[in-house]
């Protein structure tokens, strides 16, 4: 995240000072085609080229994941991006609203993981410029 800051704008049409992609998957606000289009794309990297693996995190927002479709597709979603050689793929579910109140008031939801960039964190022991971005990355809605 430090990095975006620091880098100057981008032929991709990132613009200068904004964060990177925290993985595989797209920049924020850069994802146009839904969750199909994003695992059909990244399925096609070669990831004998990278010897040490790649990290894809999606995160999901929870309110498109319930009921039993949601769960269908899914799985359908995992398995279609596994049987066209996707390596893996690191799912966050969480609501927006909440982590807005999490950062409003901290100590609020002491229990809330995020995915950073390769690693995990609770969300209250990150800077606000951490969260900021967390919060700003492209929602993946299943509807």
């Amino acid at each position: 995240m430090a990095f975006g800051r620091r880098t100057g704008a981008l032929p991709s049409g990132r613009k200068e000072g904004m964060p990177f992609a925290a993985s595989l998957g797209c920049c924020n606000g850069s994802d146009r085609q839904g969750p199909t289009a994003l695992l059909n794309s990244v399925a096609r990297v070669d990831s004998s080229l990278s010897p040490n693996g790649y990290a894809l995190n999606l995160r999901f927002d929870a309110s498109s994941l319930k009921g039993e479709r949601a769960v269908d597709t899914m799985t359908a979603l995992t398995r279609g991006f596994f049987s066209q050689g996707g390596m893996e793929m690191q799912l966050n579910v969480l609501d927006p609203e909440m982590l807005e109140d999490a950062r409003a008031h901290p100590g609020r939801y002491p229990g809330i993981v995020v995915r950073v960039a390769g690693y995990c964190a609770y969300f209250d022991e990150l800077p606000l410029t951490v969260k900021d971005e967390i919060i700003a990355r492209t929602r993946i809605s299943l509807e």
